[in-house]
């Protein structure tokens, strides 16, 4: 999908529909070309690819939130000028699933161009782009024939979903967290972003004398190491694809677009022509106001009285009723110098 003037790339042009989906899967088809003079008669440059979908997005709807794997909904529908062919229209849905989709979502931007206005105040379509939306097909559906049309839905989700199937159990040994992640993730079919730039630029990663995977999936074990590092994840799709990025500080995420820099609040029938927020709600909660965690090394036991345990303590209520409930943990002990012989590295 193109969304500027083949002429100017700096215009702005509307595309033809607003969604677009391409797959390895998906067919396509040849619509009837135009006569070879078309092209120099309207001065338009012959395309590439004369090749169009044969399915038409219709419907997206999704959740993508830091943490968590994210999940698209996509409704097509079979363009009624392709050739009701049977093969062509009519989908095996176990030859979708399992293959990788793209999802082109054109942006206009904001504003509209108003000539005479001065400086920026008449510019329009400021920070148009077209944003993608790739991932795996992990679920397939027919839907209904309307008409002359075949409609489908695919949940589109990150290839990493395969890493919430099975489970499995096994050790890492002499290793860090981030060297024992990158091993659960190397079958996966995905590339990893490490935006790792803590206080020693990832050096302040103990080695672990173990690490194991409790009968689990590959996913649910790299969340638990995740969290257990402070280590947060999410999503980001250029280039016809997706990777993960994993991070350890704010710094790691990117600004957002000209489009997005400023997002008015439109709620209801207050819709307007430009990126905005139509639904917005906030919430309040009782939580722990106290935390405490223990811990014991096996290697310099502490049974003496007079010796200070490991402990450590944060009481930080919130400005609500009842907030003094503790939290009681026991940690994983880790020295100050945990690349020593037998100094007691920790095990998860």
């Amino acid at each position: 999908m193109k969304n500027r003037s083949p002429f100017n790339s700096s215009v702005y042009m509307a595309p033809e529909r607003p969604l677009e989906i391409r797959g390895s899967a998906l067919p396509r088809w040849t619509p009837p070309q135009p006569p070879r003079d078309y092209y120099v008669i309207t001065g338009q440059r012959p395309p590439k690819d004369i090749t169009e979908p044969v399915f038409i997005p219709v419907y997206l709807h999704g959740t993508e939130a830091v943490g968590e794997l994210f999940k698209y909904t996509v409704r097509v529908r079979s363009d009624i000028e392709v050739p009701s062919f049977p093969d062509l229209i009519t989908l095996n849905l176990d030859d979708i699933v399992g293959t990788d989709v793209i999802v082109y979502v054109d942006v206009p931007g904001k504003g509209v161009f108003v000539p005479g206005m001065p400086g920026d105040t008449g510019r329009g379509n400021i920070g148009a782009y077209v944003r993608e939306i790739s991932g795996v097909v992990c679920d397939a559906r027919f839907v209904r024939r309307d008409d002359r049309s075949m409609v489908y839905e695919f949940n589109i989700e990150p290839a990493l979903k395969k890493a919430t199937l099975g489970q499995n159990w096994r050790v890492f040994q002499n290793c860090t967290v981030i060297e024992a992640i990158s091993q659960l993730l190397a079958p996966y079919p995905i590339s990893v972003d490490w935006r790792i730039h803590g206080p020693l630029h990832g050096e302040h990663y103990p080695i672990r004398d173990l690490q194991r995977q409790y009968w689990e999936s590959d996913w649910t074990c790299i969340r638990r190491w995740c969290e257990r590092a402070g280590l947060f994840f999410w999503f980001e799709h250029s280039n016809g694809f997706h990777r993960l990025v994993i991070a350890d500080h704010m710094g790691a995420f990117d600004s957002h677009g000209k489009a997005y820099a400023t997002l008015r609040y439109a709620p209801g029938d207050n819709r307007i022509d430009e990126e905005h927020i139509e639904r917005l709600a906030f919430s309040s909660r009782q939580t722990e106001g106290k935390a405490t965690a223990v811990d014991h090394d096996y290697m310099q036991p502490r049974m003496r009285a007079a010796n200070t345990p490991l402990c450590a303590s944060e009481d930080y209520p919130r400005d609500t009723g009842e907030a003094d409930q503790e939290f009681y943990e026991f940690r994983e002990y880790q020295p100050a110098a945990p690349g020593r012989p037998g100094s007691g590295r920790a095990t998860s």
